[in-house]
């Protein structure tokens, strides 16, 4: 058997126990953006952070970023159901900030459709009639606008709207 000389090797340490801490969670700047439901997530990070921190909802990373704020962007959103979030070290998921809950909106675009005009009919002399749709995420205020002018207004459907002493026969759209 070949047998070298013997030496000693001292190893060093390649985990440092350096404590990490993230402070300070806060959702800021809530905000439909089209039809996506857009937040901020603010942080501080006190001690030990790599520079790269994850926005999680449970174990689902949404947003990556370097430093706060993290912009979260959440797609087509038409929740409005509560979660919870946190900001993490992308390079120690162990280092974790406090949780904070957000309440998404409801960025589903409005659809105004099925639009109709019943009873229209002549009420002394004043011409009246009902205007009939169906409305998906509306803002509960709706107008009824004909030749460029406001006719009526309300907040739910039919609208009826009145032409004052009408004499026209000209057709309003």
């Amino acid at each position: 058997t070949c047998v070298g000389n013997t030496r000693t090797v001292t190893p060093q340490a390649c985990v440092t126990n350096s404590t990490c801490e993230i402070v300070d969670v806060e959702i800021d700047n809530a905000r439909c953006l089209s039809s996506n439901f857009v937040f901020e997530v603010t942080f501080e990070v006190e001690s030990g952070g790599s520079g790269s921190y994850q926005v999680v909802r449970g174990n689902q990373v949404l947003a990556t970023g370097t430093e706060s704020p993290i912009e979260v962007i959440l797609a087509n959103n038409s929740s409005s159901v509560p979660f919870e979030v946190t900001v993490r070290d992308a390079n120690n998921i162990a280092c974790v900030g406090n949780t904070r809950t957000v309440t998404p909106q409801d960025c589903s675009p409005c659809s105004i459709s099925q639009v109709s005009v019943t009873n229209a009919a002549c009420d002394g002399f004043d011409f009246v009639f009902d205007v009939n749709f169906q409305v998906t995420e509306g803002s509960g205020e709706f107008e009824v606008i004909g030749n460029g002018i406001l006719l009526a207004s309300g907040n739910s459907s039919p609208l009826q709207v009145r032409l004052p002493a009408n004499e026209s026969v000209n057709p309003i759209s």
